[in-house]
């Protein structure tokens, strides 16, 4: 029916922005530290666990992590060149839409400016980012004020649900160790490329 052809085409995007988050993840680690960790980052995050099951379902984290990883690539970049800031602005936009807890990319990039000090001196440039990041999200306000009457209204009620503690999340039996377990399974998936990396150095 339409509703499966609707899901298929969500399992699909998702797929995509995995691929492109890998890819992503490449050229950032290269960007930092040579080919060689592109690749072992490259590999580490192709076989996650966690974020293989994330990108074969509807989720909007997949995209989160997709505009999450750009936002810190073109920030890299802009060491270089401070045009780059312009898009990573967007790309925090898109990133703060997917999840609404990316709104720490803001402070992630406000700490760079400061560190970088000649990025800082193109207020031009930082300006246009700003411009931009902010007409962004003139969609998702109208998204908000058609579903709620307020145009920050869902995310009013994402950030107050966040700060809810719900008590059947850490009972037992079950709950504490399925969290437990991702973290080991976070952990396993690097430890072969990890190894690997080690290994090389010393020989």
């Amino acid at each position: 029916g339409e509703g499966a052809n609707f899901e298929l085409a969500g399992r699909l995007l998702n797929l995509g922005a995995g691929i492109a988050t890998v890819a992503l993840v490449f050229l950032l680690a290269r960007e930092l530290s040579g080919p060689a960790a592109g690749w072992y980052a490259a590999a580490i995050t192709a076989s996650n666990p966690v974020l293989m099951l994330l990108w074969g379902k509807t989720l909007t984290e997949p995209l989160f992590t997709l505009f999450f990883v750009a936002f810190a690539f073109l920030l890299a970049k802009a060491r270089d060149d401070s045009r780059w800031i312009i898009a990573a602005g967007l790309m925090a936009s898109l990133a703060i839409q997917a999840r609404y807890s990316g709104i720490a990319l803001i402070l992630l990039g406000f700490i760079m400016l400061l560190k970088e000090g000649s990025l800082v001196k193109n207020w031009k440039i930082i300006a246009i980012a700003a411009l931009l990041f902010a007409i962004s999200f003139i969609p998702l306000l109208a998204l908000n004020l058609e579903f709620t009457g307020d145009p920050v209204g869902l995310v009013k009620q994402f950030f107050s649900a966040q700060v809810k503690v719900d008590p059947a999340y850490y009972a037992l039996p079950d709950r504490i160790p399925s969290n437990f377990l991702a973290v080991l399974f976070l952990l396993g998936a690097a430890a072969p490329f990890l190894w690997l990396g080690l290994w090389s150095q010393k020989n």
